[in-house]
């Protein structure tokens, strides 16, 4: 019997994001990838699976539902989830208020899936490039 893996390739731009100045004064260039961003994801995903009981844990695809139906996640573990998201984009330099998006109807809210947040956070990193 042989094994099949399929990997979906999701298409996130390539963004400049910010730069940082490191104490010896120089300067690095950095970039937020679609690659970083699944990562942060991903991570955010492994840490709070560790307090989720088997049947709720997470899955890390991208179209894992988060919040509406469908989602194993109540509101305190959405919370937790969206809290871990920013502080990990946080260490990466990147301040982007992720769980006021929480408010919204669950269809139209950009946290739908992980998929759609993983959109939203690189848009909200486009915009603060650009000004």
């Amino acid at each position: 019997m042989s094994s099949v893996w399929v990997t979906r390739v999701v298409s996130f731009p390539v963004l400049p994001c910010w730069v940082d100045t490191f104490s010896s004064g120089h300067i690095a260039s950095t970039t937020v990838t679609t690659n970083k961003i699944l990562a942060i994801l991903h991570q955010a995903v492994d840490e709070l699976n560790v307090q989720l009981p088997r049947d709720k844990k997470l899955a890390k695809g991208e179209d894992t539902t988060l919040i509406g139906d469908g989602s194993v996640l109540d509101s305190l573990n959405l919370m937790t989830f969206l809290v871990a998201v920013e502080e990990k984009l946080s260490e990466t330099g990147l301040e982007i208020a992720l769980a006021d998006e929480a408010a919204g109807s669950p269809d139209t809210t950009p946290l739908r899936t992980i998929g759609t947040l993983g959109k939203f956070i690189l848009s909200r990193a486009a915009e603060k490039s650009s000004s």
